[in-house]
This record gives C-alpha cells, structure tokens and sequence, in this order.
C-alpha cells in the first residue's frame, strides 16, 4: 500500500525511533501567507486531535519575544497570563548570570547591552483553553512550542455553573472584568497537570541539586531536528509521554518541526488536502 505523501512537510524517513516532520519557512520572523497556511494547518490539526482529548499548550522562548514582539506582548500580557519558566536543547546549562567580565564591560560601555543575548533558555507558557488568539498574533517569531499533553484527572474541574443572570448583573460586572471564574479555575487546575512534572523530571537533568529547579513548575524541551536523532530514548520517550505529539519553531533547521510517536503520514496529508479544497495553498516563497 503506498505511503500517504506528507508534501509540504518532509519526514525523516531514517529515523526509526519516533517520527519527525520538517516544513521549510523562507525567514523568521517568516511572512504572512506562510504564517497563515501553518495557523490553518494548526487549527485542522486541533480539531483532528480533539477525540484524542489531546489539549494543545502554547510556549514562547523569551529572547524571541524581545527580539521582534516585546510590545506586543506586554500589552497582552494581562489576557495571556503567561507562565514564566526554563527551556533546555539536551543537555545545555541552566541559564544564569553572565559572568563577571561580560557585566564589567556593559557597565563600562565596551560591550553594547542586548536583552535578547541573556534569554536564551528562558520561556513562558501561555495556559489559554483557546491557543488560537496567541498563535493569531505571535507564531511566526521563531519561539512557539506547543505540546499536545492528554487527559489527566488531577485537572477533571467540577461543576461550576455560572448563570447567563448572574454574569448579566451589575452587581457581579466589576468582578467578571476582572477574569471569567470558569477560565481562572480551569487554569489552576492545568497548573497540576502531569506533564509539566515529566518535563520537569526528564529536561530538568542535571540540575536537581539547584535551587532554581525546585521552584521551576516545568523545563521546556527545545529540540531540532538532529537532537531526535542523538538524544537518549528515556528522554525521547519521557518526551511524548508528556505528549505524544511535539511540534517546534526551529531557526536552526530553517522551519518548524512536527514530531509524534505514531506516524501523522496519513493525517498530514489528510490535512493539507483539507486546506486545497479550501483554497489554501502551501505558499510558494517557502518551497525547497
């Protein structure tokens, strides 16, 4: 039987262990007709994943944020509730304070001061139940992550109701402006999900013995696309137990990475089929 193609997307056929998708992107930030074929792509894909009650969790590094979006992320920043943390490329150090010398020579103006160089490995994670504002206005940068971790009891909320009534009255306006009880509590429970605790356990290697690490609710992965080759099989499956599916904005392979335990070869091309039929073609400019 032959193998759906997956074009766009290019799989990795020699790598035997997971299976690892690449989709070329012309620049990052990248333009706006690839920005809007990889939302759609997105977005078919989250509803395809819905039966899985796979639930899609956004990231965004830090030193890409100061680099092209800072104001624009600030003034959201109060809808986003961004979840500050660590990411790691196996098995880099924890990031820290640059060393003496470096902060003598910014002080004395002999090295010109830039934010983005001392982000590196910092991120948030944007716990929306909806990710597609965020990825509306920010995916395109260079720095979203996003992992499709599944059900978990710990997060199950229990019936909280809230008449059409209730939030309609005047005597409740002030206290719904200031956040959606539903949506507060649906995110403190997302807080105790497990699988930031196996990202932690499995990327945090190494630094247990840090003080930072105990305070750390998880560690990001940031993988390219040589690292699924080279990277030890207790973390590649610690990886997709957190969540079966990865998929990464990666300027060092020039494009975004799809990764998933099980082959995604029937369902891309399912998918990119999907966006034809709508009129959405895979933007030529980002071709190989």
């Amino acid at each position: 039987m032959p193998v759906p193609d997956a074009r766009p997307w290019v799989k990795a056929e020699s790598l035997t262990r997971c299976h690892l998708y690449w989709l070329p992107v012309s620049s990052f930030p990248s333009r706006t007709q690839e920005r809007a074929w990889l939302r759609a792509f997105l977005y078919l894909l989250f509803d395809h994943l819905k039966p899985r009650a796979l639930r899609p969790q956004c990231f965004m590094e830090l030193r890409e944020i100061n680099m092209y979006c800072q104001d624009a992320f600030v003034q959201r920043s109060l809808d986003l509730r961004p979840v500050f943390s660590f990411s790691r490329s196996p098995w880099a150090p924890m990031p820290g304070t640059p060393p003496q010398e470096e902060l003598d020579a910014i002080r004395n103006q002999e090295k010109q001061f830039v934010l983005s160089n001392y982000t590196h490995g910092q991120t948030y994670w944007i716990p929306l139940p909806d990710p597609k504002p965020f990825l509306e206005e920010f995916l395109g940068f260079g720095g979203v992550t996003i992992l499709f971790p599944g059900p978990d009891p710990n997060t199950a909320a229990p019936p909280l109701k809230i008449s059409p009534g209730v939030r309609n009255s005047p005597h409740f306006r002030e206290i719904f402006a200031m956040g959606d009880p539903e949506a507060e509590l649906n995110k403190a429970l997302m807080l105790r999900h497990r699988f930031l605790g196996t990202l932690k356990k499995v990327f945090g290697r190494g630094w247990e013995d840090r003080v930072e690490y105990r305070g750390l609710l998880f560690v990001l992965p940031r993988l390219r696309s040589t690292d699924f080759f080279n990277i030890e099989q207790d973390a590649l499956e610690g990886l997709f137990e957190a969540s079966p599916l990865y998929f990464a904005e990666s300027p060092e392979d020039r494009g975004v990475l799809l990764a998933a335990q099980d082959s995604l070869d029937e369902t891309i091309a399912a998918l990119v089929a999907a966006l034809e039929q709508q009129n959405i073609p895979f933007p030529l400019e980002a071709r190989r």
